[in-house]
């Protein structure tokens, strides 16, 4: 058998590797020969012919080739002496080529392969109204709807004119289909004949909109009522189109609660322009809208809020930033919701804008404490370090004791340079708790003395030796004296135990007095080994006279019977017989 010579194109196009498989070759040229005959049929490629005619029939191909190409004289000279016949692409392809005179030739030789509905709709696509004044008469009224939407679709009036009258309009298809593509003409010939329904309209409108036909947005909006132009402002926000729902705001007056409806929209799919377009409706620039829960009939201010909230849930910056400059009473919430959903970004912009004096830090206080406390649990070294150096009023207090409690070592340094002296005090205390010594180093090396006396004040009351020794030495030598007789005054028994060896005999001796007068029985228990028979006797008197009974009572067992004979006469002269009572029953005793 003999095998058809290899067309140029498979000799041309396969690569080098196939070109030595001839198996490969002959299968590919097998499968392009039918086509490539077929083709050189209705291009009249004789040469073709000749050389690859006799290898392979012709299909069907050929006459649809030429009836698609309108060669009348050829589609009969194949009709004559070859028994293919065609396929109905060849009616399609004269309706759609506009070769009316083929097209009749095959609906009287061929009808039983016809297609009238693909050919009159691909003619109206095309705009041959000639070819579909030859077909229209095949359809009844609902199935012209098909070719008049492909009519319409493609701006083909011409088309309409023929159509119309025979037509039922079901929808407003074909009218959609107009304004999806911009053919305004066709637009205006359906309104003139007043073929367009209140819904249709509508449907259109919305689906120019979609489409962003803009001169189409422009026709319609001067016949569209007020529900139709409010479907295309909600869909020009959907869609994005800022040209278009500009063009919408400037004839619909939108009334608050629509506004909130598509400003909510816009925000939510993260529509910046829109938004601002939006914006400078409900608030003009330079007015900030006043939230109240109290009057919730103000919807735009609720769809702000709403807004902003969810931006800064999402971590849309750009949004958030619109809108807070807009609204600056939403930045506190802003940044709670920022903080709640981890979103730095937005975070940094609030505080970018604070510290640019656009906002005052009231407006986000307390949730800058909130922020910062957060990022302390977190161990967000550099949020803290952001924080505590653009806010210097900021209360770190609870901060300072959290990052003490999580053992943040530069965390609690850093808070540690910013926090006041009670915040420093309590973040002493706070260690204290856990006896976390390495914690109070680090905030003692950036505490002031009065800062380390009273810390020291505080947690040698709660018992916690090592960190209270560690204060004590980081008090001067000098302000021993006076820390010691405040610790008696305040009746600090572990402070006074710990100075009690800092200070000379003298101090103690004033220590002791002082604390009998006071009352101070557990001051007074903590120095009695420390002084003299002659110091107790004025401690004794110094009860007796202020009437500490307490003080009385210990310290009588511990004094001679002279000792206690004049705090006696001490206590008499003042009037105390409770104290004279006590004093007398031991003197008794002793005598």
């Amino acid at each position: 058998m003999t095998l058809p010579p290899l067309l140029l194109s498979v000799q041309r196009s396969l690569q080098a590797p196939f070109q030595a498989l001839p198996q490969v070759l002959h299968l590919v040229n097998e499968f392009l020969l039918p086509r490539a005959i077929d083709a050189a049929v209705y291009h009249k490629l004789d040469h073709v012919l000749q050389v690859y005619e006799a290898f392979r029939p012709y299909t069907v191909g050929a006459m649809d080739g030429a009836a698609s190409m309108g060669l009348v004289d050829l589609v009969q000279h194949l009709h004559d002496r070859r028994t293919e016949g065609c396929s109905s692409r060849a009616f399609t392809g004269a309706a759609a080529n506009n070769h009316l005179k083929v097209l009749k030739w095959l609906h009287e030789v061929y009808p039983e392969v016809s297609e009238p509905m693909e050919e009159i709709v691909e003619a109206a696509r095309r705009g041959h109204h000639h070819v579909v004044e030859f077909l229209w008469s095949r359809f009844n009224g609902e199935e012209l709807q098909r070719p008049l939407e492909a009519a319409a679709a493609n701006g083909h009036v011409a088309v309409l004119e023929v159509l119309l009258p025979w037509t039922i309009i079901a929808n407003g298809g074909a009218f959609t289909a107009a304004a999806a593509n911009g053919h305004v003409p066709v637009l205006q010939f359906l309104l003139e004949r007043d073929h367009v329904s209140v819904g249709g309209l509508e449907s259109g409108l919305k689906q120019a909109v979609q489409c962003g036909q803009v001169k189409v947005v422009e026709f319609l909006l001067s016949v569209a009522d007020k529900a139709a132009l409010q479907t295309a402002l909600q869909t020009a926000v959907t869609t994005g189109s800022t040209q278009i729902a500009e063009l919408i705001l400037k004839k619909y007056e939108a009334d608050d609660t629509v506004l909130e409806t598509v400003l909510t929209e816009a925000a939510k799919l993260d529509h910046c322009e829109m938004v601002q377009l939006l914006l400078d409706k409900i608030v003009p620039l330079g007015v900030s809208p006043a939230f109240d829960l109290k009057h919730p009939g103000r919807f735009v201010d609720l769809a702000m809020l709403s807004a902003v909230l969810e931006a800064s849930r999402k971590g849309r910056v750009e949004m958030v930033k619109l809108l807070v400059t807009r609204g600056r009473l939403y930045a506190g919430s802003a940044l709670q919701r920022a903080i709640a959903s981890h979103q730095r970004g937005v975070v940094m912009l609030l505080l970018e804008i604070c510290t640019a004096g656009q906002l005052m830090e009231d407006q986000l206080d307390p949730s800058l404490k909130n922020l910062l406390e957060k990022a302390v649990d977190r161990g967000d070294v550099e949020m803290v370090s952001l924080f505590t150096s653009k806010f210097g009023a900021l209360d770190t207090g609870c901060a300072l004791d959290l990052a003490v409690l999580h053992n943040h070592h530069e965390i609690t340094e850093t808070l540690a340079k910013r926090s006041k002296p009670a915040q420093k005090v309590n973040a002493f205390m706070t260690a204290a708790m856990s006896n976390n010594v390495e914690m109070a180093k680090v905030i003692l090396e950036h505490s002031a003395q009065d800062v380390v006396e009273r810390a020291l004040a505080k947690v040698a009351s709660s018992g916690v030796i090592e960190i209270s020794k560690l204060l004590l030495e980081k008090c001067l030598p000098s302000s021993h004296q006076r820390i010691f007789m405040d610790a008696v005054a305040a009746y600090d028994v572990e402070v006074v135990k710990l100075l009690a060896g800092l200070v000379d005999q003298r101090i103690i001796n004033r220590g002791l007095i002082l604390a009998a007068a006071r009352g101070h029985v557990g001051v007074v228990k903590a120095l009695l080994d420390k002084t003299n028979s002659s110091t107790r006797k004025f401690a004794l008197e110094a009860a007796a006279v202020e009437g500490r009974l307490s003080v009385i009572a210990f310290l009588r067992d511990r004094c001679d019977s002279a000792s206690i004979s004049n705090a006696t006469e001490r206590a008499k002269a003042v009037g105390f017989a409770d104290a004279v009572a006590l004093l007398s029953c031991k003197r008794a005793r002793l005598e």
